[in-house]
């Protein structure tokens, strides 16, 4: 999923981690790596202000990462 502005996209991972994407320039650069869980992450998307991401996982947990504070909740 893509943020608001279009310029960083998240991918869910089977490994329980988020991983971001720059888009900004004329190639994919991979920015970090983000561990929610561990198990198989299955979905995620951008808030509509772009600060937290919000990712399903196979064991039917909903986690929440706040992008300016660096916290995790499920």
């Amino acid at each position: 999923d893509k943020n608001s502005n279009n310029s960083t996209v998240v991918c869910a991972c089977e490994d329980g981690s988020i991983r971001l994407f720059d888009l900004s320039s004329e190639r994919i650069v991979y920015l970090r790596s983000i561990q929610m869980c561990k198990t198989r992450l299955l979905c995620c998307a951008w808030s509509e202000d772009g600060s937290m991401i919000a990712c399903g996982s196979s064991e039917d947990h909903v986690y929440i990462y706040n992008m300016d504070t660096g916290a995790t909740s499920s």
